[in-house]
């Protein structure tokens, strides 16, 4: 095919450059990693694009055990804190108005007890791939993306689970904090399209309230209170 040429003067040329280069960016930071960019815009509530999907949220599933703090000698048996957290997550989501799309953890869990023939059991699930550093593995393996897809069957209209990974407690400047890193799965596509960490409120001592300050915060990246 023949194309017709056009000449531009040279100060034409110039102003049309300017007018379709993109703005310089606001700062410095590095591009997000790929999987990062697959999520909803990144916002200050960066969660918000889910808020609306229906989605089923899985026990949080382990407690790191070596801190440099000594909370974890503090906590009593992980699994009854592990459990305190789900409880606070779906406290604080169901303020913030997701109870009809999200299906909570606890939730989750009597679904799969009812039909234990067909699915594996939520606090088993091998979600070994996901702790930190290696967190966002892709396409997402087995067992764990068979799991899932287990799991949202038993729901109607699911597609996406969100899997708190890890709880860990670090310090922060003279106190110390519990970080909870989580991800964000398209159980479907076997994709992570976020993962990030929820940081709580930072503390002398350990506190079961470091349980809530993560369920708020947690909720804080997919609605406004």
């Amino acid at each position: 095919m023949r194309h017709s040429r056009i000449l531009l003067s040279p100060l034409l040329f110039a102003s049309l450059a300017c007018a379709s280069r993109p703005p310089a960016p606001a700062s410095s930071q590095a591009t997000p990693p790929a999987a990062a960019q697959q999520a909803p815009p990144q916002t200050s509530r960066p969660l918000a694009g889910f808020a609306a999907q229906r989605l089923i949220v899985l026990p949080t599933r382990f407690l790191r055990t070596n801190d440099s703090l000594g909370w974890n000698r503090d906590i009593g048996p992980s699994a009854e804190f592990l459990k305190r957290v789900d409880d606070e997550l779906a406290f604080a989501l169901r303020e913030r108005g997701v109870q009809g799309t999200w299906v909570m953890a606890g939730d989750v869990v009597k679904a799969a007890k009812r039909n234990f023939a067909f699915t594996t059991d939520p606090y088993t699930l091998g979600e070994e791939s996901m702790r930190p550093p290696r967190h966002n593995p892709d396409p997402v393996p087995d067992p764990l993306a068979s799991e899932l897809r287990n799991l949202i069957a038993l729901h109607d209209g699911v597609r996406y689970a969100l899997v708190p990974v890890e709880v860990r407690f670090e310090k922060f400047g003279s106190q110390g904090r519990a970080v909870l890193h989580l991800a964000v799965i398209d159980v479907r596509m076997t994709k992570v399209l976020w993962s990030g960490d929820v940081v709580s409120d930072a503390s002398l001592v350990f506190s079961p309230a470091l349980a809530a300050s993560l369920g708020v915060h947690l909720a804080d990246m997919v609605a406004a209170p």
